[in-house]
Order: structure tokens, then sequence, then C-alpha cells
């Protein structure tokens, strides 16, 4: 079991940055003491050596450079600003989160999101703010990892499986709420390229 240290802030024997005064309403940022830096440093230590306390999960080494095609292609899509959506904004409840899937899961669950978006952009309604072209192009990158994925064994978990459907339900609800509007579409196409690149940046190679 990994033991999370808790780093709790006290003001006890600390002391103010240098160079900051402390005005009425505010107070300076406060240096660590030093037991604070030994277990932080401990903390860095035990991330580095351990690797039950790995923060990625382990991509196939083939998939390594189509994962970062997949997100460039998801960046061509964008054309619509997205400070000119500033209303569009929503919390789709991405259910992703470091440390909770051991490593089969995480690829598992990185399996059924390629699923999901390449149903998303499969559907007619996915053509109409872009172009066939660059269309083509990110599902043709999805599919080729989706295809290199299947090659991987024990990929079944229905749970996982559930868990992602329902996320993209959610967002082929706002969609369809949001009646498939420009500005819905790019905040659909920023939280998926988002939470792609989070799971691409936590992934680590198989020969590393």
């Amino acid at each position: 079991m990994v033991k999370v240290l808790n780093f709790q802030r006290s003001d006890h024997g600390s002391s103010p940055v240098p160079g900051c005064e402390e005005v009425a309403g505010s107070q300076c940022p406060r240096a660590l003491s030093r037991p604070s830096v030994v277990r932080l440093h401990l903390l860095m230590v035990m991330l580095c050596l351990n690797p039950a306390y790995s923060l990625g999960w382990s991509m196939p080494s083939s998939l390594q450079g189509e994962s970062r095609e997949t997100l460039r292609k998801l960046r061509q899509l964008q054309n619509v600003p997205s400070g000119s959506c500033i209303h569009d904004r929503i919390n789709f409840r991405f259910p992703w989160k470091p440390h909770q899937f051991h490593e089969t899961e995480a690829t598992c669950f990185y399996h059924q999101m390629l699923d999901q978006i390449f149903n998303l952009f499969h559907t007619e309604d996915s053509h109409a703010p872009w172009g066939d072209l660059l269309l083509s192009q990110l599902l043709a990158s999805l599919h080729y990892q989706q295809t290199e994925l299947a090659k991987v064994q024990n990929l079944t978990c229905p749970d996982l499986g559930n868990v992602v459907r329902n996320y993209f339900r959610r967002i082929a609800s706002y969609l369809q709420k949001k009646k498939y509007s420009p500005c819905a579409w790019e905040r659909v196409r920023r939280e998926i390229e988002e939470r792609l690149f989070l799971l691409v940046s936590e992934a680590a190679s198989e020969e590393s």
C-alpha cells in the first residue's frame, strides 16, 4: 500500500520570504521549514526509486508517435477562437485520475477513449463544423491506434467501458442541447484534446 505523506501548513518554524512586507489584509508567503523540505525531498526520492509511486502508465512504444499525431490533428480542427465560447464552458466530469487504475486497466481505459472519440467524430453531425479531409485524417490516426491496442491482451474491461461511455453520453447530451453549434463543438474538441493530452503525457514508453 502506498503511504501518502501528509503535508500540513504551519507557520511555526517558518519565516516570511525575504523581501516581502506584510500589510493589512494580506500575508507574505512562508518559506518552507527545514523539516518540510526534508519530507519533500524524501517524497521525491521515493517517486523516483519505487515503481509503486510511478505517475504514469505504460503505452506500447509503437503508439508513441501516433498518439502525438492524433493530438496534432485535434488541434488542427480548431476553427473557432476558444475565447469567443466562454458561455459554453461545462464540466463533463472526466473520470480519469492518476493512480486510480492498474497499468492494464489504464491501457484499457485509453482504448475505450479512442473507441468513443472515433464514434463521436464519425457521426454525420461532426462533418458540419469541419471539412472531410481533416476529419478523415483524424479518424485514420484513431483507427491505427485502436488496431494496435487491439493486439494487446487482457483489454476486456466492461466496468471501465461503462464509465467511459457515460462520460461520452454527457458530451453527446451537451451537443444535442446546444444544437451542435460551432461553439459547442469547439468546447467538445478542446475537452477531448486536453483529456487525451493528459493520458498521453502520463504514459511512459515500455522501453524506458
